[in-house]
């Protein structure tokens, strides 16, 4: 059984869309979000932000969030 490419992008978007202070939180999210829907034994989760507003600094910093049943 495979995911559904167009739910998880609207549940990307959702989650992106709210203000939130952490990528943690967002990936923490996706994941409940995706595990309530579909039934899996792993779900990994990861956010890159391609800009940081961190003087001097060239690169991009990520988040991998991990879900395992």
């Amino acid at each position: 059984q495979t995911i559904d490419y167009v739910q998880l992008y609207a549940i990307v978007q959702e989650e992106m869309s709210r203000p939130r202070d952490l990528l943690e939180t967002i990936a923490m999210c996706i994941a409940a979000q995706l595990a309530a829907l579909h039934p899996c034994q792993r779900i990994a989760v990861e956010i890159k932000k391609l800009t940081v507003p961190i003087d001097d600094f060239s690169g991009n910093t990520a988040v991998r969030y991990e879900w395992n049943s």
